[in-house]
């Protein structure tokens, strides 16, 4: 696993200091895990034909978690619309 630092304003610094039973360094690796899993979804987003996003608000419809719980790839889409 890689190092990186950042750079925080002091007065979040501070505030984050009062929550010691918080591990950031756990938070910030979370956070960032699942940021990039929203832009890529956002990005494979740019060529999704319109069926397909007619499909999945038809699924999300039927069950709202359907579409993050399968996290649906255009390949399972494509097996849904035939």
């Amino acid at each position: 696993m890689r190092t990186i630092t950042i750079t925080l304003p002091e007065k979040l610094r501070e505030r984050m200091q009062e929550h010691d039973e918080v591990n950031w360094s756990a938070y910030f690796r979370k956070s960032a895990a699942q940021f990039l899993e929203e832009l890529e979804l956002l990005e494979e987003a740019r060529y999704v034909r319109p069926e397909y996003l007619k499909k999945l608000a038809e699924i999300e419809k039927q069950d709202r978690k359907a579409i993050k719980r399968h996290r649906y790839k255009i390949s399972e889409l494509d097996k849904l619309l035939k």
